[in-house]
């Protein structure tokens, strides 16, 4: 390490110092007072953010882990094992985080990070901290995450495509904090982390080391889908869902819908907004298609839902985009842009048995590709191949 950057992790160090002190305390009296006698406590911790349902997912997909929440989530409500809801809220993350990793690290060792928030208020001290006790580090993001507004929006006008980041920017200023803050973080990322999971195209970032293609994974047990739905149905549902209207394409979507109504098609219309996840999936269950998002690459966990409810999607993620997409997924969604929002909505519904062969497509590839079983064998063959798994 040379002299700068020690310099520069000292004065970190005492920026957070009473997180420091706190972990190195926690760690002390988790010595004091271990158990001599083997447990059989877990490798892995899976945290500390819940976005998406990812964290819960994963910590059933990691063999031998605990998952960690330390924030709440308005549309989940998941377990985990440790959860900072438990101890009366977030008021209290400043100083129950760095103790649970106190804790935690004297017997862990692998921690694996969905997004960029950690333990501590500054990630490097952190990171340190873990890398000193020879502890392997993971970094699975997710999106917006890692994601540089700058090169998504120079990505697209190369591509001569469309983005929301266009849309969404605000003052220049913000932008330029936005990312340098996705810099410093793919920055320490490179620097301690063994593997990175992300989407490089999607997810285009200041990342340099490898980054291995996101593994989506969806917990289907308690699963009916109700594949019955295109048994004669009266009428045709179509579902939106948008955790952002502008960031997802709903404009689009509502343009799309108002026309084809004026034009005398009848179908149902639902927009879901603000709402559990539990509702989403009961709306799903009785959908026949799906207008996911329409700006992205990739299908994001609510495309995968959907087509784990045999839902015919129309997403704007294209394997021949996004690289980190599987060849099988080819066929398994509608591939729509953002200026297809329309034509591709009204194909469908003037063809009712090209929704259901997209159907049955999207709930094969889900269930042969996006299971939990199935995300397992690739998370294997990655920790492997990087040394950092056996079983």
């Amino acid at each position: 390490m040379s002299a700068g950057r020690f310099c520069c992790l000292i004065g970190k160090t005492l920026l957070c110092l009473d997180q420091v002190i706190v972990f190195h305390v926690s760690l002390f009296v988790s010595r004091l007072f271990a158990r001599k006698e083997p447990d059989a406590f877990p490798k892995w911790i899976v945290g500390v953010s819940e976005i998406a349902g990812i964290l819960q997912c994963l910590g059933r997909v990691i063999p031998s882990s605990r998952t960690v929440s330390l924030s709440k989530h308005i549309f989940y409500s998941h377990k985990y094992d440790y959860d900072i809801k438990t101890f009366g809220g977030e008021w209290v993350r400043g100083l129950y985080a760095p103790a649970l990793l106190g804790h935690l690290v004297r017997r862990a060792t692998h921690f694996l990070y969905v997004g960029s928030d950690g333990f501590f208020r500054i990630r490097e001290v952190e990171l340190f901290l873990l890398r000193q006790r020879k502890k392997k580090i993971v970094f699975v993001f997710t999106g917006s995450d890692i994601r540089s507004p700058f090169l998504m929006i120079d990505k697209c006008r190369e591509s001569q495509l469309d983005h929301f980041m266009e849309y969404i920017g605000g003052k220049k200023n913000d932008f330029t904090k936005r990312d340098r803050r996705r810099k410093k973080i793919a920055e320490l990322a490179d620097r301690y982390a063994d593997v990175v999971f992300s989407a490089p195209v999607d997810q285009i970032s200041y990342l340099k080391q490898k980054q291995y293609p996101f593994i989506y994974a969806f917990d289907q047990k308690g699963l009916e889908c109700n594949e019955h739905k295109f048994d004669n149905p009266a009428r045709i549902k179509v579902l939106h869902a948008p955790s952002n209207p502008l960031v997802k394409g709903t404009p689009l979507v509502r343009a799309a819908v108002k026309k084809l109504k004026m034009e005398g098609y009848e179908f149902d219309y639902i927009e879901l907004r603000k709402v559990s996840n539990d509702e989403v999936l009961r709306q799903l269950r009785d959908s026949h298609i799906v207008l996911n998002q329409f700006y992205a690459f990739m299908p994001g966990i609510f495309g995968i839902e959907a087509m784990s409810n045999g839902c015919a999607l129309l997403t704007s993620a294209d394997p021949d985009l996004e690289p980190s997409l599987p060849d099988e997924c080819r066929g398994a969604w509608m591939v729509t842009g953002y200026w297809q929002v329309y034509d591709n909505l009204k194909e469908l519904l003037d063809c009712p048995d090209l929704i259901h062969q997209y159907a049955l497509a999207g709930l094969k590839f889900v269930r042969e590709h996006c299971s939990c079983e199935a995300a397992r064998e690739k998370y294997d063959a990655v920790f492997r191949e990087s040394g950092l798994y056996e079983r």
